[in-house]
């Protein structure tokens, strides 16, 4: 099934040449053993699969369940027709009883917008798209399918193409199928997620190929909460190959997924090389809190330390994350300006800004920065000491009380958020599907890390402080074997008491960075 009616007849034509090819010829038989083609119209459907009938297709009299198996067996000739005048008899016959049908659902209290549907459906036109998909009335079958493929549109919801009139009969259908909505803001894979369980017998699967960012945006973990107690994901494989490679698929970073209707406990995650070699490498327990992409990111150990840590954090809300100021670039060093802000600077200190804008508004006013966060990340991680007080056009800040400004505290923040620790964090916790292998670490991301501790290692961190702040960062393979960056993870890990998994914990660090990076390079 595709909504494209050209779709159908490319795939029946392979299906053709697949059949073609497997028959075996025989010179003494008649036409040489060569069999006659099934009329393969009656297989593919082009149709709208997120919309459904309004009516309940399983609501009809006896005579309609007559009228809809001799609709069937008419249709199953029809593939087996061998003859122009054979087929126009289907044909005709099978106008004639959907018209029957139709009377006779109406005269149930089928609505009449789904008679008019079913009158007018044709299968045997193979230009027409219907606006609506049901597996009894275009195939028969009344139990579900016992495979479901697809390969969904990589649409976001911003994009044109998912008009406000397609989400709102998109959700709609969810609403109807599940008594329960989606989040508005999901990218369309979300609904083909969402309606494909109800196309599945009980013991039918389903497999999804679809670009991953679902697994770890908030849209997409609001849906991974919204499958529990509806139907099972089995297996998701990530794949460290990049098998878009084409302009408008750049993006892409490709999954596949399996789910069924049946409850599962758990979900197993692997990884497939170029050549589709999977690797094991977590079971998961999709009823947990965290975003499901976080948790595939994130080694055991790396768990059990943010647990423990989580745990002895300080409660407390002084201390907090946002976002920049978010203006238009247009505004960036107009005449006038005298408000400082970072836009592109990329240091451990910040003694300047590089650039300027007229006005903050007034909520922001007091909201400067203490520690400040690039948002996209590629191979470099470093937090900004913002020593100059400025505002950041779009990064990710830390904000402290202006008391504790140049305090052992701020000196202590800074070295915590530079650590191997919180930096493996941002990659297990960012979004990475940004072309060029980017990552999206984003401050809502960041608000479930701890960081309201009574640090006491502030006069390491000065010291480091005093070493770093005339440098920009390097990559972080080669950063974090700098004598800086050991200092840091040392104090930070004695603190904490991990240092016997620090080694680890910069490991799984370099694997995770080089794994984005890598994804991103088209295969040769």
């Amino acid at each position: 099934m595709d909504t494209q009616p050209i779709a159908c007849q490319i795939a029946k034509l392979r299906f053709f040449i697949s059949l073609a090819i497997e028959q075996e010829t025989d010179e003494t038989a008649e036409n040489f053993g060569i069999r006659p083609l099934p009329n393969l119209e009656m297989r593919f459907v082009a149709a709208d699969t997120l919309i459904g009938l309004k009516g309940d297709p399983m609501l009809t009299s006896k005579k309609a369940q007559d009228l809809e198996q001799e609709l069937n067996e008419n249709r199953e000739h029809y593939f087996h027709a061998t003859t122009r005048d054979k087929k126009l008899a289907c044909k005709k016959k099978d106008k004639a009883l959907r018209r029957k049908l139709a009377r006779e659902l109406e005269n149930f209290g089928l609505p009449a917008d789904d008679v008019h549907k079913i009158v007018q459906w044709d299968a045997y036109d193979q230009n027409a798209k219907a606006e609506w998909f049901d597996a009894r009335k275009m195939f028969g079958i009344s139990n579900g399918f016992d495979i479901v493929i697809g390969n969904p549109p990589y649409v976001e919801s911003r994009n044109s193409l998912l008009s406000k009139e397609l989400k709102n009969s998109y959700g709609n259908q969810v609403l109807t199928d599940w008594n329960e909505t989606l989040q508005r803001g999901s990218d369309l894979l979300i609904y083909f997620y969402a309606r494909s369980p109800k196309f599945l017998n009980d013991s039918g699967y389903g497999c999804f190929i679809t670009q991953n960012a679902w697994l770890s945006t908030d849209y997409g973990q609001k849906f991974q909460k919204f499958s529990l107690g509806k139907f099972s994901f089995q297996k998701i494989i990530d794949t460290s190959a990049k098998f878009f490679s084409d302009v408008k698929s750049q993006n892409i970073n490709a999954i596949i997924t399996t789910f069924t209707k049946n409850l599962l406990q758990n979900i197993e995650y692997g990884v497939a090389n170029s050549d589709m070699m999977i690797t094991p490498k977590r079971i998961i327990d999709p009823k947990q809190t965290m975003k499901w992409g976080h948790l595939f990111s994130m080694p055991e150990f790396y768990s059990d330390i943010l647990s423990n840590i989580s745990a002895n954090a300080s409660i407390g809300n002084t201390i907090t994350f946002g976002q920049g100021l978010n203006f238009s670039k247009s505004k960036l060093n107009e005449p006038g300006s005298n408000v400082p802000v970072i836009v592109k600077d990329a240091r451990f200190v910040a003694v300047a800004a590089d650039g300027t804008i007229q006005t903050v508004s007034a909520s922001r006013k007091k909201k400067i920065p203490a520690l400040i966060m690039p948002r996209g990340i590629g191979d470099r991680y470093y937090c900004t000491f913002n020593l100059c007080k400025a505002f950041s056009y779009s990064h990710v800040e830390l904000y402290i009380p202006n008391d504790l400004w140049e305090t052992e505290k701020h000196y202590c923040l800074w070295a915590y958020l530079n650590s191997s620790f919180v930096w493996l964090f941002r990659e297990i916790t960012g979004r990475k599907n940004l072309g060029g292998g980017m990552l999206k670490a984003e401050a809502t991301d960041m608000k479930a890390l701890p960081v309201n501790f009574d640090f006491d290692f502030a006069d390491d961190a000065q010291e480091v402080f005093e070493n770093i702040k005339h440098r920009e960062p390097m990559s972080v393979a080669e950063e974090i074997y700098t004598e800086e960056h050991l200092l840091i993870d040392e104090m930070v890990a004695e603190y904490f008491g991990f240092s016997d998994m620090l080694e680890n914990i910069r490991a799984a660090l370099v694997d995770q960075v080089n794994f984005r990076l890598n994804r991103a390079r088209p295969q040769q």
